[in-house]
């Protein structure tokens, strides 16, 4: 398996949906294809380090031949994988949603049920929609929380912080962890500290004795973020 290429851009061929190109990597050109919008910038003679995912198919033939898959962020390469793991989600079909729109929007509107945003993604229908809040619903978050530790939300210290301590000081302990995961989900989709923290607050005062789990306690959470 090919982990990552690091490399030059010797060809690129530019798709609506799906960009290829040839990256030049010791004397050896890899065809790799990418959701169109991420490679935007990239230009022949260029530099480039993409995330590699590999897959073998069965050719015309009835031979196997590799395709490989190409992203800057990891986090984006973790999102396509998880979009191709819902049922009739083909690999180019994840690159055109990921060509169409940011893998944040898309989650997004997973976590909130958001059906006419994820329709309104070239090649999704109802039936896909439904299929990916269906299947999906309880793996984005933690997707989410991840791409925040990886560096995909700001954490830094900010006036609302002193709020947000508190916030957390005032849950008992044995949230914590659901309180951290939550927490870096709503960072990561693009929420302020000081607001996620609040949300989370007047949601969990609220779910006192449910068993709460990181998406029951995400959806919560935007509920009382969408009447703000």
């Amino acid at each position: 398996m090919i982990g990552f290429l690091d490399g030059t851009v010797a060809e690129i061929s530019r798709g609506e949906r799906t960009t290829s190109l040839v990256l030049a990597v010791g004397g050896v050109g890899y065809e790799v294809l990418m959701p169109s919008r991420a490679a935007e910038h990239l230009r022949e003679g260029g530099a480039a380090k993409l995330h590699i995912y590999t897959h073998m198919r069965a050719d015309g033939r009835g031979d196997s031949a590799l395709e490989l898959f190409g992203f800057e962020r990891a986090w984006d390469k973790r999102a396509f994988l998880l979009l191709t793991s819902v049922s009739g989600v083909g690999f180019r079909t994840a690159l055109g949603i990921l060509s169409a729109v940011d893998p944040a929007v898309v989650l997004q509107a997973i976590v909130r049920q958001d059906r006419a945003t994820l329709t309104s993604v070239p090649g999704v229908g109802k039936k896909t929609a439904e299929r990916l809040i269906v299947e999906l619903g309880d793996k984005v978050p933690a997707l989410l929380a991840m791409r925040s530790r990886d560096g995909g939300a700001s954490t830094a210290a900010t006036p609302g912080n002193a709020a947000l301590n508190a916030a957390m000081e005032s849950f008992e302990a044995e949230s914590d962890a659901l309180w951290v995961q939550a927490r870096q989900a709503l960072l990561a989709l693009g929420f302020r500290e000081v607001d996620a923290a609040n949300a989370l607050r007047d949601y969990y005062k609220d779910a006192v004795g449910q068993d709460l789990t990181v998406t029951t306690f995400v959806r919560g959470a935007l509920s009382k973020l969408r009447s703000i």
